[in-house]
């Protein structure tokens, strides 16, 4: 078949691009032509994919966003392929993978002035053309969570939801490899001292997966902890000058985009993923296949996990800077659990199934074009 996949932007270290990726490539081995639609395109072309950039003429990004989104439609209703499928909401879509949370309830929490604004407006658009009753378009999910939101707040039939296990490579390594590993990254960043404690920060949207909260909550610490952030962002200015404020910034390490990632989770001690929003987190996930306890927040649809592995804590919401402080510090003071956290996380990844989504996600997308 000929299957067009829609992006509004492709960069290689986000979570949703990521999967965008892999499940191109499992509906390449399945046979498929692959044409991809996108404003923007950063990194390297993928093989055997052509890359189409859809011309926007717009100041702002709801903008571009409605007038790709329009192209989109136009699209669909030339025939030309046998499947549509986006990565951002928007009309015309046969298949929509969901990658974000639902963006209603987060306005419903908001002032009804601040939902008028022109951004949100457009983008609610695009949301309800996905989501609406009388919507034909199916929907891939990453958690409940997702569901029974969008469920509450469009109505929409429960038969166009599709739940996807998550998607990331198998942990093959021995625990001798792991432990070279580690040691080898533990130098590389002069972390000598097996009393100094390696915290982890994975992101490329540092306010929204809470890293000014890690911060605040390394300068509270008793003992030598060094946070490691993995990301790169616009404003990573701003949190400089917070860590500097507050007289950490020697003990915080900037390593922008790494593509060697999953050693950094095999290297560090916990993962601290205070979110603000988070419809998944896949992050979650790679740590416990790597053996890495983690601290994070409720709002993460993968939250359950962590809970059901045994392999970390979670703050309740609403969040709050002192419990993040406090929880951070017990859990650095807790030695006799960081071994049990570490087997229970090990364990748990190698009896669930964190693996498939992208051969499960192009058998669906793979149906709904023999449909």
């Amino acid at each position: 078949m000929k299957i067009a996949f829609c992006i509004f932007n492709y960069f290689p270290f986000g979570g949703l691009q990521r999967d965008f990726a892999k499940i191109i490539l499992a509906a390449q081995r399945l046979g498929h032509t692959i044409d991809v639609y996108t404003m923007d395109w950063q990194g390297d072309f993928l093989d055997g994919v052509t890359i189409i950039r859809v011309p926007v003429q717009a100041w702002s990004n709801h903008r571009k966003a409605m007038q790709f989104a329009q192209h989109v439609e136009q699209l669909k209703k030339t025939g030309q392929y046998d499947v549509v499928v986006g990565f951002n909401k928007m009309p015309g879509l046969d298949i929509c993978f969901v990658g974000d949370v639902c963006l209603k309830a987060r306005l419903d929490k908001k002032c009804f002035f601040y939902r008028l604004l022109p951004r949100y407006r457009y983008y609610l658009q695009l949301e309800e053309a996905v989501f609406c009753s009388t919507s034909k378009t199916k929907i891939l999910l990453l958690t409940e969570q997702q569901r029974e939101t969008y469920q509450r707040c469009y109505q929409t039939p429960a038969n166009k939801f599709y739940l996807l296990p998550a998607g990331i490579a198998k942990n093959v390594l021995s625990i001798e490899e792991m432990r070279a590993i580690k040691m080898r990254i533990r130098q590389s960043l002069a972390l000598s001292s097996p009393d100094t404690k390696m915290l982890l920060f994975v992101a490329t949207h540092f306010h929204t997966k809470g890293l000014d909260r890690a911060i605040r909550a390394l300068s509270t610490l008793q003992q030598n902890a060094v946070l490691c952030v993995i990301g790169e962002n616009k404003r990573q200015k701003d949190y400089v000058k917070l860590a500097t404020q507050l007289g950490v910034d020697h003990r915080v390490r900037w390593l922008g985009n790494c593509p060697a990632v999953y050693h950094y989770f095999i290297a560090a001690d916990l993962l601290v993923h205070p979110a603000r929003v988070e419809a998944a987190g896949m992050v979650l996930i790679e740590a416990l296949t790597a053996g890495l306890p983690v601290l994070t927040t409720a709002v993460c649809g993968y939250a359950y996990h962590i809970r059901a592995a045994q392999a970390g804590m979670i703050l309740s919401e609403p969040f709050s800077q002192s419990q993040l402080n406090e929880v951070l510090q017990q859990m650095l003071d807790a030695q006799s659990d960081w071994v049990a956290w570490r087997e229970n996380a090990l364990n748990y990844a190698k009896k669930t199934d964190f693996y498939s989504l992208a051969d499960r996600a192009a058998a669906l997308i793979a149906a709904e074009g023999k449909g």
